[in-house]
């Protein structure tokens, strides 16, 4: 082929024609000129020939169109026929999509008349389900009002009881403060206009309340006559403060209850005594009108405690008032039972005392005396101005008189048989009776702390303080220390150790004194200070003296330790310190 391309060319070339004047030589120009490199299509049918020309003859140059053709044919025909199968599978889709399109109008058709007929249906459920939720919404709301407005069936049973003899649980007062909650509520009600509903519910949680609060004041009464009271009880009270009414009544009814336990166990510790006979009965010593009106009184004084305790405990938790006060004033008020028993035998005793005949029936009227104004001051500590008080204090105004009157009557009668004093001026025996008498009174008054302003406390005083001076003066003088307290309060600018009265030698004769003094404290003290009868006055001026000696030899160390007042070898003069001075006089 190539070959006969060249020799075309060359005939073209021979003939020498114009160019363009042939439309042949044109196409072969332009073929020739084609550079195949750049046209893809013609490489790419090349290439499929040299898969079936593979003999390059001229027969098959010849039979190439042929062949070609014959390619072409077997091309077509093998593209019919996937052709074919084409058309058929599309034939069938389209006899499946008619099909589909049927049913799908069919469904149209009956979509829309279900539709049609269901239109009022739908509208229906619509409405119904709005409406459900709305009603839902309803009932949530409901349910939070009943929760916050309401009490549960199981609550109103707990707040109201299932009968009179129902117990008071610890649930009760649960229930009871949200009633009081729910009152408190009803306030929202009324700032969102709801009056009805929060008078209805106002009426609804009183109605309830008014009958929890009647149950635990019947239940209250019960426990006050309890021997052992439920812990509740505290609560209760608390919780009835609201009803002043029903709270009096409460602490009423344990006033009695508490009133009839004390004066029988007065009455028994009277007559019976303890359990197995300890302690004994307080009237076997009868006999002895002290310790019978002592043990009367220590008996009540010992009882007071227990009450004031029980009382404490009841009015712990009330908020509306003060737990001291009511307590003093609910002891006062139990205490009351045992007046009269306890008046009518000290009064006997008092009577009783005072027609005895014998020296000792003043002194004997001051100790009751005494006795009673102790008792009177220390109850009074305990619990309020009540009848018990106000009857100690009438049963020693009592007393006190008819010491004063029985005293009278004995110095009178002394008196008139005062015969005048002998050779040796020795007391008579009149006036030795009166002396004693005078001493046993004075040494009764210790028996109760207020006895003493029954003497002239000032003139005491003073005559003990121109004593103890006295006393402290003569220890000084005796120990040597007299000449050297002027220099030792008031230090010269001189060292003192030149100084005569204050030389080393002078200081250790005092150290020597002062050993025998802390040996025996009582070989320097003042022959009349034994006389003291006292034993507190004994040992204040005892207390005194040792004071002012530890101050003078703290001051003395102070200055013999002074480096300024050249002492050489202080501690070899002074060895003890202040402190041990002071712990060996104490």
């Amino acid at each position: 082929m190539v070959s006969d391309t060249k020799a075309v060319k060359g005939e073209n070339v021979a003939k020498k024609e114009p160019p363009n004047s042939n439309p042949l030589s044109r196409k072969i120009n332009k073929i020739l000129e084609t550079r195949l490199e750049n046209d893809k299509d013609t490489v790419d049918a090349l290439k499929e020939l040299s898969t079936f020309f593979t003999d390059n003859t001229l027969r098959s140059r010849r039979n190439l169109r042929g062949e070609i053709e014959k390619r072409s044919v077997g091309i077509s025909e093998e593209f019919v026929t996937a052709l074919r199968d084409v058309k058929k599978a599309v034939d069938d889709i389209h006899q499946e999509v008619s099909a589909m399109n049927e049913v799908c109008v069919d469904m149209k058709s009956r979509l829309q008349a279900t539709k049609s007929e269901t239109r009022h249906l739908i509208h229906q459920t619509t409405s119904l389900q709005n409406q459900s939720n709305k009603l839902h919404m309803q009932e949530t709301v409901a349910e939070a009002f009943v929760r916050c407005f309401q009490l549960t069936p199981d609550e109103v049973a707990i707040i109201k009881g299932s009968s009179r003899e129902s117990p008071i649980t610890p649930e009760f007062f649960t229930v009871l403060d949200k009633t009081q909650k729910i009152r408190s509520n009803t306030k929202f009600l009324l700032q969102t206009g709801h009056q009805k509903t929060a008078l209805d519910v106002m009426e609804q949680m009183n109605v309830c309340r008014e009958a929890g609060l009647e149950r635990l004041y019947r239940w209250c009464q019960g426990q006050c006559r309890s021997p052992d009271p439920s812990p509740l009880l505290t609560q209760a009270l608390a919780a009835l403060q609201e009803r002043p009414v029903l709270f009096n009544l409460v602490v009423e009814e344990w006033v009695v209850v508490r009133r009839g336990w004390l004066v029988r166990g007065f009455l028994d510790a009277l007559t019976i005594g303890g359990p197995g006979g300890a302690p004994r009965p307080i009237e076997l010593q009868a006999h002895d009108p002290l310790r019978y009106v002592g043990d009367m009184l220590a008996w009540v004084h010992q009882a007071l405690p227990s009450e004031r305790e029980a009382a404490q405990s009841l009015f712990a938790k009330c908020s509306n008032l003060d737990p001291t006060e009511q307590t003093r004033s609910t002891v006062a008020s139990v205490s009351e039972s045992v007046c009269r028993p306890l008046r009518t035998r000290i009064e006997q005793m008092i009577v009783t005392d005072q027609r005895r005949e014998g020296g000792k029936k003043p002194v004997m009227l001051y100790k009751i005396s005494n006795l009673l104004r102790f008792y009177h001051n220390t109850i009074l500590q305990v619990t309020d101005a009540g009848l018990l008080v106000a009857t100690l204090d009438e049963l020693h105004q009592l007393s006190y008189k008819m010491f004063i009157s029985a005293l009278q009557s004995q110095v009178s009668h002394v008196s008139e048989r005062i015969e005048p004093p002998g050779e040796t001026l020795a007391p008579t025996p009149g006036v030795a009776r009166t002396l004693s008498l005078l001493t046993e009174v004075v040494t009764a008054a210790t028996v109760a702390d207020d006895a003493q302003h029954d003497f002239k406390q000032g003139q005491i005083d003073a005559q003990l303080d121109t004593l103890s001076q006295e006393q402290i003066n003569g220890v000084c003088h005796s120990m040597g220390v007299a000449t050297m307290y002027p220099l030792i309060t008031n230090p010269p600018t001189t060292p003192l150790s030149q100084h005569p009265s204050c030389q080393p030698l002078a200081i250790q004769a005092f150290m020597t004194k002062l050993d025998g003094f802390l040996a025996a404290p009582d070989h320097l003290m003042l022959p009349h200070t034994r006389l003291l009868l006292s034993s507190s006055f004994r040992r204040s001026l005892q207390q005194r003296t040792a004071e002012a000696v530890c101050t003078v030899y703290k001051q003395l160390h102070d200055i013999v330790h002074d480096p300024t007042h050249a002492y050489t070898d202080p501690s070899s003069l002074l060895p003890r310190d202040p402190e041990t001075v002071k712990t060996l006089l104490s």
